[in-house]
């Protein structure tokens, strides 16, 4: 399977890491200890993911994309 065949999969797995942090926000969930770890493991392989995409497009993120700022306040 080549690199351009996996790219429907590998955005479904980053839009289901995106709705999984959304319904958590939007709806204040508490999360164990297990549940962060394998929540942080799926952002950092998607945002791998699309490193990797911009990569082989030519794009570098650090050129192009400036991460948002974070607007939570603190308590």
């Amino acid at each position: 399977m080549d690199e351009y065949s996996r790219y429907p999969q590998q955005s479904e797995q980053i839009i289901a890491t995106i709705f999984t942090c959304r319904s958590i926000v939007r709806y204040n969930l508490t999360l164990n200890e297990p549940q962060k770890n394998d929540l942080l493991h799926d952002i950092d392989a998607a945002l791998e993911l699309l490193r990797s995409q911009l990569i082989i497009r030519g794009t570098t993120a650090e050129k192009n994309i400036t991460a948002p700022e974070c607007r939570i306040a603190a308590h």
